[in-house]
C-alpha cells in the first residue's frame, strides 16, 4: 500500500482521514467505498521530461597528447523527472488503466479506476566515446 494512502486512511483514532477504512470486499467489483464519486478524483495533469543527455567533448589540443582523435563523456537520464499533482501515489499518468489484453469482453476489468499502472522506470546511463 502506498505511503500516501497508508498514512491517511480512516481509523478510530484518525476520524479526519481522507481515505475510508480498509476491509476485504471479497473480490466484489463494488463496495461502499468503491462507488463512483468525485471525492477521490485525481488531477492527472503532469509534465514528464523523457530524456536528458549531457555530454562534454574534450578539446583536440588535449587529446593529441594522449594519441586520441576524439573523446567524449556523456550522461543520459530517461524518465527521471515527472511533475504531477498525485500526492505521492504510485501511478503513472500515461498509463491507460482499466483495460487488459487478457480481457476479451468490451467491459473493463477495473471499473475505470486509476492506479493499476506500474510507475515508469527511471534509468541513468553514462559512457565514454573514444576515437583513435
Amino acid at each position: 500500500m502506498p505511503q500516501a494512502i497508508a498514512s491517511n486512511y480512516w481509523r478510530e483514532d484518525r476520524t479526519d482521514a481522507f481515505y475510508p477504512r480498509a476491509w476485504n470486499n471479497g473480490g466484489a467489483d463494488t463496495n461502499y467505498s468503491l462507488q463512483i464519486q468525485s471525492r477521490y478524483l485525481l488531477d492527472m495533469s503532469y509534465m514528464r521530461i523523457k530524456n536528458i543527455t549531457l555530454g562534454y567533448s574534450f578539446p583536440k589540443s588535449l587529446l593529441e597528447k594522449v594519441y586520441l582523435t576524439k573523446a567524449r563523456l556523456y550522461v543520459s537520464l530517461e524518465n527521471f523527472f515527472t511533475f504531477d499533482n498525485l500526492r505521492g501515489l504510485p501511478i503513472d499518468p500515461e498509463t491507460i488503466s482499466g483495460y487488459s489484453m487478457f480481457n476479451t469482453s468490451s467491459n473493463n476489468y477495473n471499473l475505470g479506476r486509476t492506479g493499476v499502472g506500474t510507475p515508469m522506470f527511471k534509468s541513468a546511463s553514462f559512457g565514454i566515446q573514444l576515437g583513435f
